[in-house]
């Protein structure tokens, strides 16, 4: 059997279960295609499955080779695949449970992939199919193209949680829809935040949140405190949280619609999102980037909750 260098954990735990080490190297089977990875998005659902938040979920078979999101190219295509070729240049993300993207190789489904445009370097590329998803669908709409916050020109928009992937393309996107955009993060991310275009920036706590409202929609990526920022929504806004939503009624506003974002894959609105970042609309906030060796410290940076835009690996030489 082939091996690959990957990074996988026989057992949940901290950043220390993560070993850098051979691997079977996977195969395209029926309607998949293998990538040669270039490179591989560090996101926050790779540190819980790896604490062990969500086995009882999704059971992970261990060892488990972690990771969803990736940019690379084709190198073997399996049967029934027609819409890409060997060779392709392209990116994308495993459907959950699946993961496999911390490694040189990984199999895909073929509707889980997308031609990488020209003009990202497989980098940038890797840092947008999990957290660019995630942030389009809850600023602008779901992949069932039904509205999410729906943000449109001249809302008050919070973003909470804006420093992360997913928050530093939300603040983008809710800008590009003509949003005035208040943004949450820690002391120290003031000047990041505004460098992604938030009008407002918030450090402290509840009571700072509430003041900078009210709010036409909010966009929680935190989770902490839902009742506090329904509280601080306008009548007839929106609350949309990547998290488990709270039941508005319950919080007495029942003039308030509450929204799960998902985060699913749709090629359409990926391509979308690649046009901004082409065009400049858009930045790709890549922080750091490490080797793939150096996994275990990229997931503790973003898992400390002090990192700002993404972090991401970098794989084949």
């Amino acid at each position: 059997m082939s091996t690959m260098k990957a990074v996988r954990l026989a057992t949940y735990g901290g950043a220390e279960v993560l070993h850098y080490e051979d691997a079977p190297r996977p195969v395209a089977g029926e309607g998949e295609v293998l990538v040669r990875v270039h490179a591989a998005g560090v996101n926050a659902l790779d540190w819980k499955i790896r604490q062990g938040y969500l086995a009882q979920f999704a059971p992970f078979p261990l060892p488990l080779v972690i990771g969803s999101e990736f940019s690379g190219t084709v190198a073997e295509i399996g049967a029934g695949v027609e819409v890409v070729s060997v060779g392709d240049e392209v990116f994308g993300r495993l459907p959950f449970p699946r993961q496999g993207a911390y490694a040189e190789y990984v199999a895909v489904p073929a509707d889980h992939v997308a031609p990488k445009p020209a003009g990202l370097d497989h980098v940038t590329a890797a840092a947008v199919p999990f957290a660019g998803l995630t942030a389009y669908q809850g600023i602008v709409a779901a992949a069932d193209g039904t509205p999410a916050l729906a943000v449109t020109k001249g809302q008050r928009v919070l973003v909470h949680g804006a420093a992360g992937g997913v928050g530093s393309f939300a603040v983008q996107f809710a800008k590009a829809r003509g949003a005035r955009v208040v943004a949450t993060g820690v002391r120290g991310q003031e000047v990041f935040l505004r460098g992604l275009g938030a009008d407002e920036v918030v450090t402290g706590g509840a009571g700072s949140i509430t003041a900078a409202g009210p709010y036409d929609a909010v966009y929680d990526l935190v989770g902490d405190d839902p009742a506090t920022l329904i509280a601080a929504i306008a009548p007839n806004g929106t609350y949309a949280t990547t998290l488990q939503g709270p039941d508005a009624a319950a919080l007495g506003r029942s003039d308030v619609r509450v929204v799960a974002v998902m985060g699913a894959f749709d090629v359409a609105q990926l391509e979308d999102i690649a046009a901004f970042i082409i065009a400049g609309k858009v930045h790709v906030a890549v922080k750091d980037v490490l080797p793939l060796a150096r996994a275990a410290e990229g997931q503790d940076r973003l898992q400390s909750g002090r990192a700002e835009g993404k972090v991401v690996l970098s794989v084949a030489a």
